[in-house]
């Protein structure tokens, strides 16, 4: 039995067994750029309203 990486399932398991981490690594690494793209976009836009306000 293989470990994964969020502990539940694998994200992909219709390819062959050794390339599942590399599934499951891609899917949390692109999970983190989007939050961080999210997390950019939100602070881009407060910044805009506070520059609006003076």
């Amino acid at each position: 039995m293989t470990a994964t990486i969020s502990g539940i399932h694998h994200v992909n398991e219709r390819v062959d067994r050794a390339q599942w981490p590399i599934y499951d690594a891609g899917f949390i690494i692109w999970g983190a750029a989007m939050l961080l793209a999210g997390f950019l976009l939100l602070r881009g836009s407060r910044r805009e309203m506070a520059l609006q306000e003076v």
